[in-house]
């Protein structure tokens, strides 16, 4: 994991929460054959952006599929696109009609004889996929304006707030919109962004941020941490933990920005019990220490909370780096269990020692 002051996170079916948003993707609308159907978290941990994203489901004949990016397994690269828009209302019609057109970008780059959608037990996966969703705030707008095109996600109950604890703050950065692209190459994962753009006026967009992670050594990040060792591993299991009944999904995103140097602040030992494994093997501690994030992410029982992990490293050396996290989960209720874990705010009281 990643010892940060900062972070930032973002969701699925793409609904966003406000200090956090949630970008939900429902079975409410079509887009050709893209749907939003279900709702996606997206959160952005920065001390200063957190959202849940909500993301929609993607209908052929009757079968309701996820979108192509949130059940399916890691790329080399990926790129996540955020956007806040100055006026939603009156941008309205360009925004949708760019959110439409994301399955014909998909299929330029890998063919229209690809579905984009393959799944993680394929041999193969397409060279790019994406999922794109709205922030929970930005959805209910929407729902507002049209319950029976844009009704509220099954799983939805709340949107991100502002959360506070020992060792830091997790702040909402309100935004409309994000797009999950992960694929082959940088190239790819940028092409398909400024594709998607460059449907959008200009002089729509307040605010739009763009970052591009990368596989690090075996699935690591730059801590050298194993990244995701608790990820459901099989199809079912995946879909299970990410989709809810219309095949929608909650995105939740955060950017863990990483101090420089952990190994000179803190020895292995220590970086271990923060983490609560050993940082080589990704074996759990035998003596889980209560603070450790390993112990955050659980259940008081000790079960395992579920969400279907798309994490990946970014930064440079010499800059700004740490870890983009990236997950989906069928409901917002796993986000503010897990979230409240890691500022005290549920029955132990403890804090997560990977936010020092």
């Amino acid at each position: 994991m990643n010892f940060a002051k900062r972070f930032i996170s973002k969701n699925r079916k793409l609904l966003l929460f406000s200090t956090a948003s949630v970008l939900t993707v429902g079975s409410a609308i079509t887009f050709s054959n893209f749907q939003f159907n279900n709702q996606s978290t997206l959160n952005d941990f920065s001390f200063n952006f957190k959202q849940y994203w909500s993301t929609g489901s993607i209908h052929a004949e009757e079968v309701k599929r996820p979108q192509s990016a949130v059940v399916t397994g890691l790329h080399p690269q990926c790129a996540i696109l955020t956007v806040r828009f100055k006026d939603p209302k009156k941008y309205k019609d360009q925004i949708l009609q760019a959110v439409r057109s994301v399955p014909s970008i998909l299929e330029e780059f890998n063919g229209k004889d690809k579905k984009s959608t393959e799944d993680e037990d394929d041999l193969e996966l397409p060279p790019v996929l994406a999922s794109i969703g709205f922030s929970t705030t930005y959805w209910k707008e929407l729902n507002k304006e049209d319950k029976n095109k844009f009704p509220l996600p099954d799983g939805y109950t709340s949107d991100y707030v502002t959360r506070k604890g020992e060792y830091g703050e997790m702040p909402l950065q309100p935004n409309h919109l994000i797009l999950h692209v992960k694929a082959d190459t940088q190239s790819l994962c940028w092409e398909t962004i400024k594709l998607f753009l460059d449907k959008i006026p200009e002089d729509a967009i307040e605010l739009v941020e763009e970052n591009y992670g990368f596989k690090f050594q075996d699935s690591r990040d730059l801590s050298k941490f194993i990244d995701g060792i608790n990820n459901p591993s099989g199809k079912e299991d995946r879909e299970e933990a990410a989709l809810n009944k219309s095949g929608g999904s909650f995105l939740l995103h955060q950017r863990w920005k990483h101090k420089r140097n952990l190994d000179k602040l803190y020895s292995l030992r220590e970086q271990e019990e923060f983490v609560g494994r050993e940082r080589q093997s990704g074996m759990e501690k035998e003596k889980l220490p209560l603070t450790s994030h390993v112990a955050r992410m659980r259940k008081v029982t000790g079960d395992i909370i579920p969400i279907v992990r798309q994490s990946f490293p970014y930064g440079k050396v010499t800059g700004e780096h740490g870890l983009l996290f990236l997950s989906y989960s069928s409901n917002t209720d796993k986000y503010d269990e897990l979230l409240n874990a890691m500022v005290g705010k549920d029955k132990t009281g403890h804090n997560d020692a990977i936010m020092k």
